[in-house]
C-alpha cells in the first residue's frame, strides 16, 4: 500500500503541475454536453429521459480520452520505462495508476454532473446519481487503464483504445443509464427491475481483479 500511495502521489503532483489531464478532459466533456444541448430539445418532461444516456456518453468518452493521455505522457518522458525498471510488482503499478486515474475521472464526472444539472435543468446532484456514477466510473477506469497500457506503444493508440474498450463497457453503460434514470426520477422503479447496482459492483470487482492479474503481461514491450 505504501508503493501504491507513492505512485498515486506522483501522478497527482504531475497533474497539479501540468494541469493538462483534468483540464483538457473537463473541457472536452463540457463541449460534448453543449453539443447535446444544442442538438436536442430538452424542455419537455419526456425529453428528460434522454439525460442519463447523454451523461454516460460524456463520462465514458471523457474517461477514455484521459486514460490515453496518462500513459502517453509517461512514455514520451521516459517515466514509464523508469517505473518498469523499478523493483515494484506490476500489479502494484496497476493499482497505483488505477487509483490516480480514478481520482481524475471522478473529478471530471462530478463536473459533468454539475454542468448537466445546469444545462438540462435536472437534479443531477444527489446521493443516488453520485453513487451510480461512482460505481460506473470505477468499472470504466479499471478497463481503460489496462487497455491504455496495452496500446500505449502503438501508433494507433487513440483509435485502438475506444475500439477495445467500448464493447467491454457495454454492461456499464446499460446498467448505468438504467440506474441513473431511476436516480433522476425519469423512470418508474418496479419490483422486477434488474439489480443494476449489483451488476455495476460485480463488474468493478471482476475487472479490477482481472486488471491486477494481467497488467504484468500487457505493460511489457
Amino acid at each position: 500500500m505504501r508503493h501504491v500511495a507513492a505512485l498515486v502521489w506522483k501522478d497527482v503532483l504531475v497533474e497539479a503541475r501540468s494541469r493538462e489531464l483534468v483540464a483538457g478532459t473537463a473541457v472536452f466533456a463540457l463541449l460534448v454536453l453543449l453539443v447535446f444541448s444544442f442538438s436536442f430539445d430538452l424542455r419537455g418532461p419526456q425529453a428528460q429521459a434522454a439525460v442519463p444516456g447523454m451523461l454516460w456518453v460524456t463520462v465514458l468518452f471523457a474517461a477514455m480520452l484521459g486514460m490515453t493521455r496518462t500513459f502517453q505522457s509517461e512514455l514520451e518522458s521516459g517515466a514509464l520505462d523508469g517505473l518498469l525498471a523499478s523493483p515494484v510488482d506490476r500489479g502494484t503499478l496497476y493499482l497505483g495508476k488505477l487509483v490516480a486515474n480514478l481520482i481524475f475521472a471522478l473529478a471530471v464526472a462530478l463536473l459533468v454532473l454539475l454542468a448537466a444539472g445546469l444545462v438540462f435543468n435536472a437534479a443531477t446532484i444527489g446521493a443516488g446519481p453520485l453513487a451510480v456514477v461512482a460505481l460506473g466510473t470505477v468499472g470504466i477506469v479499471a478497463v481503460t487503464t489496462v487497455l491504455a497500457a496495452a496500446t500505449v506503444r502503438s501508433r494507433a493508440r487513440e483509435l485502438l483504445l475506444p475500439l477495445l474498450a467500448v464493447p467491454l463497457l457495454v454492461p456499464v453503460v446499460i446498467g448505468g443509464v438504467e440506474e441513473l434514470a431511476l436516480a433522476l426520477a425519469v423512470a418508474t422503479e418496479t419490483a422486477t427491475r434488474p439489480p443494476w447496482p449489483g451488476l455495476l459492483a460485480a463488474f468493478d470487482v471482476i475487472f479490477v481483479a482481472a486488471g491486477y492479474l494481467v497488467f504484468e503481461f500487457v505493460i511489457e514491450e
